[in-house]
């Protein structure tokens, strides 16, 4: 059953589009020349903590990880995590730690978009009016979020279009400025943006026809 395929497609392209924040963690570093070194590193110990968790969970649950009982018991449905865990303290605390851990991470994600805010009106040098503006923005996005009516249609049409701009804009330019030194870089190049365009198209109409039925 590939009918998911198009949502993943567009959800993990817009979890990658949250590492533009790189650049700009880049350009606050005192030392930059170890920029390189600490992102890998970052990774590293980023995968080992997934990965690990990842074990846990389906060490615990195993086959009914992220699925639950349908209500005749004769097959699975399609759950949260969440929706494992027995109603209690426990599944309270983790909601709120896992909301505390986005609520942390939100501002470093919309760090190159504050900037990008910040900078026509002048609120680089401003503390006082830089915070408060990512208070704003913050707010206005927590406040559109909640009136959203089917969140995850949102997300995976917004990360579709990331196909564009996360696979076949950068393998132009790329093109564009070193494709000429080789043969294959260019016609690699080109591969990638052309399945950045098919990718797109087939993410975008997937999640659209699913939501309409």
């Amino acid at each position: 059953n590939f009918d998911g395929l198009g949502l993943m497609f567009g959800v993990s392209l817009l979890m990658f589009s949250c590492h533009l924040e790189a650049v700009s963690i880049e350009q606050d570093m005192a030392r930059r020349d170890v920029f390189d070194a600490m992102l890998v590193w970052s990774f590293v110990v980023l995968a080992v903590l997934f990965l690990g968790f990842g074990i846990a969970v389906y060490a615990a649950f195993g086959e009914a990880t992220g699925r639950v009982r349908s209500a005749d018991g004769t097959g699975w449905v399609d759950a949260t995590l969440m929706q494992n865990l027995p109603d209690g303290a426990f599944l309270i605390a983790v909601k709120l730690l896992m909301s505390l851990n986005l609520l942390l991470m939100t501002p470093i994600t919309m760090l190159p978009a504050s900037r990008a805010i910040e900078a026509p009106f002048g609120m680089a040098q401003t503390p006082y009016a830089r915070t408060a503006m990512r208070i704003f923005v913050l707010a206005a996005i927590s406040a559109i979020a909640a009136q959203v009516p089917d969140f995850e249609v949102v997300v995976g049409l917004t990360g579709s279009l990331g196909g564009l701009t996360g696979f076949t804009l950068p393998a132009l330019v790329y093109r564009h400025f070193c494709g000429h030194h080789n043969v294959i870089t260019s016609l690699t190049a080109t591969g990638v943006a052309i399945f950045g365009v098919l990718g797109t198209v087939w993410s975008m109409f997937q999640i659209v026809a699913g939501f309409v039925k």
